[in-house]
């Protein structure tokens, strides 16, 4: 637990936006109403056609009454071209800059509990690359059903490689992690640093797994409103895994070739980090996670006879088994 100082522990929300004008005013009323008082939210418009920054300014407008000058919260709107939710949140991550404690992503289509802020500023760490992230209460729009997200099992890098497990939108990092992942952009292609990296939050479990400290909290800390617009829809139930993995299978159209790429530009920055002289210690590669990441690639090229000995002996995992041997069925036929 994180001891009081006389320095409160400041938070930067990171928050992209794009058409969000008919969910941004509840997560933006939850995010005020937060019992963590020392944070200032970034927001980043990727692009908006509706009335997205009409409610963006009217909220800023309304912050900027409620404080006195120089004090409270503050509220940056940076208006951008539609780019993509990936190259949005890593503009946002770098345009706050180095002097918070921790930094909040934040989907535009949720609605956070009032200790979240809290819980995320008190498990912080500071002398290793940090990742919170919480539990959802996951609400069909549609339905009204509401139940409890499933609890995270099998973590780890292993897991981070193959599979993501941590839900952005609850999400806390440390400036030690901040730094290691804008690291990786550098290290990327001139014309896309974001090339190769399937979606943010699991690009930070990557790196926390592979370098540094997990948290989970198993309390919920948001509310995680699902609808057609949602980009990271969530299957609620084994049966609905299972029958969604099998219809892919039958279709013959689920390849693993994503996560080849995002393991290649993996690998593309820890060598690069590697031969740095000045890169941050504290994010580079053990020789196990090498290991495990140089294993997952070099199946690519693989006989067949050694795809199927990893069917029964590898070391990259899924949450569950089921899960697991579908993803070595998938390699095993180079579906990628």
């Amino acid at each position: 637990m994180m001891q009081a100082e006389s320095k409160p522990v400041r938070i930067a929300v990171l928050l992209s936006t794009c058409n969000g004008a008919g969910y941004l005013v509840p997560l933006l009323e939850s995010i005020q109403d937060q019992s963590w008082p020392h944070w200032d939210l970034w927001v980043r418009d990727d692009g908006s056609t509706d009335g997205t920054l009409e409610i963006l300014e009217e909220f800023a407008g309304r912050l900027e009454h409620r404080n006195q000058p120089g004090t409270g919260n503050r509220m940056i709107v940076i208006r951008g071209e539609n780019t993509g939710i990936v190259r949005s949140f890593f503009h946002l991550l770098e345009q706050a800059g180095n002097a918070y404690a921790g930094y909040a992503f934040c989907d535009q289509d949720d609605v956070w509990l009032p200790a979240k802020l809290e819980r995320a500023a008190r498990a912080l760490k500071r002398d290793v690359p940090f990742l919170y992230h919480g539990r959802q209460w996951l609400l069909d729009q549609k339905s009204g059903e509401k139940i409890l997200s499933p609890i995270p099992k099998r973590t780890g890098f292993s897991n981070a490689l193959i599979q993501n497990q941590v839900v952005g939108c609850t999400m806390v990092i440390n400036p030690s992690l901040r730094e290691c992942v804008l690291d990786t952009l550098r290290a990327g292609s001139d014309d896309d640093p974001c090339s190769g990296i399937i979606m943010h939050d699991w690009w930070c479990y990557l790196l926390a797994s592979a370098t540094g400290y997990i948290h989970y909290d198993p309390e919920p800390v948001i509310l995680f409103r699902r609808h057609e617009e949602s980009t990271t829809p969530v299957a609620t139930s084994t049966f609905r895994i299972v029958r969604k993995r099998l219809s892919a299978l039958r279709k013959r159209d689920w390849s693993v070739g994503h996560i080849m790429h995002q393991a290649m530009a993996l690998l593309r920055f820890f060598t690069h980090a590697s031969n740095r002289a000045d890169s941050d210690p504290s994010c580079r590669l053990s020789n196990s996670n090498r290991q495990l990441l140089q294993s997952l690639l070099n199946l690519q090229s693989a006989t067949f006879f050694r795809r199927t000995g990893y069917l029964f002996t590898g070391k990259h995992i899924r949450i569950g088994k089921i899960d697991t041997t579908v993803f070595r069925l998938l390699l095993l036929f180079k579906r990628f």
